[in-house]
């Protein structure tokens, strides 16, 4: 059944990596002799050659990442669509790059600052949204953890807690439903969107290698 569902990868790159204090967007970060953005498009293209990628990046980018391409020899087929002011718009205009596709196409959105996601893990979220119509891949917090409210510090159990990663999988049908009816631009997160518009989230296993690069110290043990 997976096989013939048509399948799309937002990979959302419109942050400007203020606190990696840096001059250029992090995802233009030369990792390993790649750009940092160039490792999620090659995941998700391996998976699957047939995929449709968008890539959601400020308009004042997009000429710098062409000529990264040509640089580094970046083949991967990709669109580009220009971000939004908050991270709720740049999803919102990737999927209007998809308005082509049928409702049960699978639209899989994944952080352009989380470029060590692996085929296995793609794999897994896409066949859960497939049975399930949403996949949002989540992993056990390891240390313990507290709330600060109103100068006051309370013990939690973190087993009730998860870690959310990307990417998180939606059919085409409940996605472009959540975000029309969605009028809170300030939700940082794709699932949430879907879960205010009375969809159900299911989750995958997905993977503590699949951090998110936020600060210098993320890049460490990548160098």
């Amino acid at each position: 059944m997976l096989l013939s569902i048509p399948k799309c990868a937002i990979i959302v790159a419109g942050g400007l990596g203020t606190r990696m204090q840096i001059d250029i967007p992090k995802q233009f970060l030369i990792l390993k002799g790649k750009p940092l953005l160039n490792y999620s498009l090659e995941a998700f293209y391996q998976y699957d050659s047939s995929i449709k990628l968008v890539v959601v990046l400020s308009q004042s980018f997009h000429q710098t990442w062409k000529d990264m391409c040509t640089k580094f020899n970046i083949s991967i087929p990709h669109c580009l669509c220009d971000s939004g002011s908050t991270r709720f718009l740049s999803s919102k205009n990737g999927l209007n790059m998809l308005h082509e596709f049928p409702d049960e196409t699978l639209i899989a959105v994944h952080d352009a600052a989380r470029p060590f996601i692996d085929i296995n893990l793609i794999s897994r979220g896409f066949e859960l949204a497939a049975i399930k119509k949403t996949a949002v891949a989540v992993v056990d917090l390891k240390d313990s953890i507290r709330e600060f409210r109103n100068g006051i510090s309370i013990a939690k159990d973190r087993n009730y807690f998860k870690i959310v990663q990307t990417p998180q999988i939606f059919q085409y049908k409940i996605l472009k439903s959540a975000f029309e009816n969605n009028k809170d631009f300030n939700v940082s997160d794709d699932a949430t969107v879907v879960e205010m518009n009375k969809n159900e989230i299911f989750h995958f296993l997905g993977d503590y290698q699949n951090i998110k690069i936020t600060t210098k110290e993320d890049l460490i043990n990548f160098q």
